[in-house]
């Protein structure tokens, strides 16, 4: 539970593309903003669109202040039910600490059981954050993950 009671957790709407995008700054610092151009807002439309794809993001009087992306996956096995898998997780530097990033993580959770998902799996590459997946009920050790790239990008 967020200890600031005046917040709000909700999907992304169609305005919030460059406040996102900012927020975003908070998991990747190093990467440039993307340019928001006709192509980029042609992909935001379809994103939103996508009844596969959940964006939720805490709001408070600073703005967005946390998001997560869940992406539900269709699937043949375990009865022919549902993954997903939840990337994007980020909470504004000066914001942490406070239960956003639980909270849109939780949310995200609650859309997946709603959606009779089998499992919800998530990757980081920041070891310190493994305590606070676990609170948020993943289990460590399950499964191994793995990631490609195309050569020469990573």
């Amino acid at each position: 539970m967020c200890t600031d009671t005046d917040h709000t957790l909700r999907h992304v709407e169609n305005g919030d593309l460059e406040e996102l995008l900012e927020l975003y700054r908070h998991l990747h610092p190093r990467d440039p903003l993307p340019i928001v151009n006709a192509r980029l807002r042609a992909q935001w439309r379809q994103m939103l669109a996508d009844d596969n794809m959940h964006i939720l993001v805490a709001v408070a009087d600073a703005g967005l202040v946390a998001s997560c992306t869940l992406v539900l996956v269709r699937n043949l096995t375990h009865g022919a039910r549902p993954y997903g898998l939840i990337e994007n997780v980020v909470t504004r530097a000066e914001m942490r600490r406070r239960g956003y990033g639980r909270q849109v993580v939780e949310g995200a959770l609650a859309i997946a059981w709603q959606n009779d998902c089998y499992k919800v799996m998530l990757m980081t590459g920041n070891a310190s954050a493994l305590q606070f997946y676990e609170h948020c009920g993943f289990e460590l050790g399950v499964k191994t993950g793995l990631v490609a790239y195309p050569r020469g990008i990573n």
